[in-house]
């Protein structure tokens, strides 16, 4: 750990020489940011970082040129040297909270790609409370994703389930209290969630990941399977509401009462991708028979391994989730542990 901190100081050192070097450039701070991701995208991240901590200069000038010709403006009355004194208070400012989320994004996920996590957790953290410049406001959710994921990498699961309780905020502010208790009294009434699936639609599936996460930690550590079923649900819900909202387009008298009305689509049309974030339909009905597996509901657990194993066909998963589901066939007091899943 030591000689990963002094290597990062010998690099931070070297990348600030290069930064402060003459650069009589007059490019715009976009243009350097731009430079930086595209380096990112091509792997030449050393390069990628010089640009981006150019990228922070240039926007620092701008932002004191700016309020300079402002307060020139507005303060006639005042001689140079008060004027210089206002400006030199703002670039303290500035110098403590530059206002600049996209750039600590990018240094957060050059320092993912390069090890460094602490320094992108802090990074991540800066972009993050600065959300007012924010260029759309789904971005906050897009970069508390990558924090979840650099605490996955670092094996504290509590925090990344923080992160992921934060995230579902915005979900379930979307309808009332009663509104998520009915559902969860119907998951009760109605373990095959059947009756659930049928009359539930909901919208978000930027909050999906989040919510099957959620989900899932709570299935493998056994807490409360109500908890578990609620978010496994929940998740399998915004699924179903988004792509049969796809399917439409092309299908214009598509209706679904339960999963199975989209097993046709995805094996003839292929109207949706593959191995995206957004694709986890498989692992969602998986956990959701593990629940009941641990309930030793096995009826119901067995209708939604075949599910998984349906919706998984054709992705990397199918044969991981069909050694799972064996495995449980064979040995059904087989529990999961969390690094068999990770």
């Amino acid at each position: 750990m030591k000689s990963k901190s002094i290597l990062f100081l010998l690099f931070f050192l070297l990348i600030t020489i290069l930064v402060y070097s003459n650069d009589k450039s007059d490019d715009p701070s976009w243009v350097y940011l731009k430079r930086a991701e595209n380096m990112k995208e091509n792997g030449e991240y050393s390069l990628a970082i010089i640009q981006a901590k150019k990228a922070r200069m240039k926007y620092l000038n701008e932002e004191i040129n700016k309020y300079y010709e402002k307060i020139r403006e507005i303060h006639r009355d005042k001689i140079e040297y008060e004027l210089k004194k206002m400006v030199d208070k703002k670039r303290e400012e500035l110098l403590r909270n530059d206002n600049y989320p996209q750039y600590h994004e990018l240094m957060g996920d050059l320092y993912v790609l390069t090890n460094f996590l602490d320094e992108a957790e802090k990074e991540y953290k800066i972009a993050l409370s600065q959300k007012n410049n924010f260029a759309y406001p789904h971005k906050s959710i897009e970069i508390k994703y990558k924090l979840a994921d650099i605490y996955s990498k670092k094996n504290n699961y509590e925090l990344q389930d923080i992160i992921y309780r934060e995230i579902t905020e915005g979900f379930f502010n979307k309808k009332n209290d009663s509104f998520w208790n009915r559902i969860k009294i119907n998951i009760k009434n109605d373990l095959t969630l059947n009756h659930v699936f049928r009359i539930y639609r909901i919208d978000g599936i930027e909050y999906l990941e989040a919510i099957y996460k959620i989900g899932r930690r709570s299935a493998l550590l056994r807490r409360k399977n109500e908890e578990s079923l609620f978010y496994l649900a929940n998740a399998a819900i915004v699924w179903m509401t988004y792509y049969s909202n796809l399917i439409k387009k092309h299908h214009f008298d598509f209706q679904y009462s339960n999963p199975t009305d989209f097993i046709n689509y995805i094996s003839k049309d292929r109207l949706y991708e593959y191995e995206t974030k957004e694709y986890i339909i498989d692992e969602i009905f998986f956990f959701i028979g593990y629940v009941f597996h641990v309930e030793n509901e096995l009826e119901i657990r067995d209708y939604y391994f075949k599910l998984a194993l349906i919706f998984s066909k054709g992705t990397k998963r199918e044969e991981e989730l069909k050694k799972r589901i064996n495995y449980f066939n064979f040995d059904k007091d087989y529990i999961l542990s969390y690094d068999e899943i990770k």
